[in-house]
């Protein structure tokens, strides 16, 4: 997947470069636009992606989106895939409200490793409620074929992601598949009054500029009348949510008003279009679908090509369920004591994880805090998943005069079905997680010749 040739020979060539030394790089930054929510330090070295190896990968990543959208028409329709879950009342109420979208998972992040002396492609978590990146990351790598043009040999951009605005394409598709007919309709980018990130900002500002109206807005300010769903006077036609479902259920349960609100707007005749759906927020985005296409309870209902893409790119994962039996290579076992026995193969995910805090890696946690986050999530809809080991890149951060292999992570950015983009992260740590210490990489896939 990567192409190390030519990583390498750009390693050298940026050797001894004037025009990359820490002033001059970071005056260059100052000068383009926000790509960050939080700082982090510029990386002179992109991930460089054969484009032959990601040709091979797409169709596999673009299949287990399509079982994302299948595993929420399973919720919907079977009790007993809903009961697996236990979602909280409010959640279900949602989705209940909401009428079946076009596509439940019109927009999503997949965060995945390489893994192995072969590079295989493994998918960790499902980023489908409001997946940072998806303005930012065509940004940064422009900005790193700006600032390395001497150095990549006119490579030119081969994904859509890196051409033109396919987010904001991405809006509108979603918008048109559900039956909208403004040319430009007005966005409300859902965020928390006085908590909204860079990239909300930024993206209402961009549509602006562009004459696409858009305000970011609190939901608690949206008003319901009988013309429609508005925010300060304007008509909302279309939402982007970007609330993380982690946040989501802890300003539901700190203002359950919110519940009210979205259930009228989503029964209202002239509602707004809601992307991602409901059912993309709180199914395909917990951590426990990842145990569920893993479950032999529900084995039957997916299909042999199904059962493929999940034994390709879904490690082995269970859900965190005091009493039970799991198999774990090929041995049943109980799994309180495997927890305690493999913490080093294992690692535990909350349900729902906000930048890495609700993820406890075995092998960098003290025993006594892994077995108090375990005692802390048994029966939460939490999982426990085996531990993939990360491929390493040397990366040279502006302002360092040598490369540091780094763990990195490939993440995949899936507009209304089809693969779009690519992103990347880097740190010296277990979890690859800029909030966690890390960097973004950018990400440019090389052509074949």
């Amino acid at each position: 997947m990567i192409d190390q040739v030519r990583a390498q020979d750009l390693r050298e060539s940026i050797q001894g470069d004037s025009s990359l030394e820490p002033g001059r790089v970071a005056a260059f930054l100052s000068t383009q636009p926000c790509f960050q929510n939080k700082d982090f330090p510029f990386a002179l070295t992109p991930l460089l992606v054969l484009q032959k190896r990601l040709a091979e990968a797409r169709p596999w990543i673009e299949a287990y989106v399509r079982l994302l959208e299948k595993i929420v028409a399973l919720y919907r329709g079977n009790a007993s895939v809903r009961a697996f879950y236990g979602l909280a009342p409010a959640a279900e109420r949602l989705i209940e409200a909401e009428p079946e979208p076009p596509r439940s998972v019109s927009i999503c992040r997949l965060d995945g490793y390489l893994t192995g002396d072969d590079l295989t492609m493994r998918l960790l978590e499902n980023n489908a409620d409001s997946p940072a990146g998806t303005f930012f990351t065509p940004r940064l790598n422009s900005i790193a074929r700006k600032l390395l043009q001497s150095h990549l040999q006119a490579a030119q951009p081969i994904l859509p992601m890196d051409q033109g605005q396919p987010f904001l394409e991405a809006l509108l598709e979603g918008y048109r598949d559900a039956g909208g007919t403004e040319t430009k309709p007005f966005l409300a980018v859902l965020q928390p009054e006085g908590r909204s990130n860079r990239e909300s900002l930024e993206i209402a500002a961009a549509m602006n500029a562009d004459g696409w109206p858009a305000a970011v807005a609190d939901p608690r300010d949206l008003e319901i009348a009988s013309t429609g769903v508005f925010h300060r006077g304007k008509r909302v036609e279309l939402i982007w949510n970007k609330i993380n479902t982690g946040l989501w259920n802890t300003m539901v349960a700190e203002s359950p008003r919110i519940v009210d609100i979205f259930v009228k707007m989503l029964q209202h005749p002239r509602r707004p279009v809601h992307l991602n759906s409901i059912g993309a927020r709180h199914v395909a985005e917990a951590k426990t679908s990842l145990a569920f296409v893993h479950d032999p309870r529900f084995a039957a209902l997916f299909s042999a090509e199904e059962h493929a893409v999940i034994s390709r790119l879904v490690p082995w994962t269970v859900k965190l369920e005091r009493g039970s039996q799991v198999a774990f290579e090929g041995r049943l076992t109980d799994l309180a004591e495997l927890l305690r026995k493999r913490q080093r193969d294992l690692v535990v995910k909350q349900q729902y994880d906000i930048r890495g805090d609700g993820v406890t890696v075995g092998r960098s946690t003290d025993a006594a805090v892994w077995q108090k986050n375990i005692d802390a999530n048994w029966n939460t809809g939490a999982v426990v998943q085996r531990y993939v080991p990360p491929a390493k890149y040397p990366v040279v951060l502006a302002g360092a005069s040598n490369p540091v292999p780094m763990n990195i992570s490939l993440d995949s950015f899936v507009f209304n079905g089809k693969l779009v983009g690519l992103g990347a992260k880097a740190s010296i740590h277990d979890k690859v997680n800029v909030f966690q210490g890390g960097s973004k990489l950018p990400v440019i896939v090389t052509s074949n010749s």
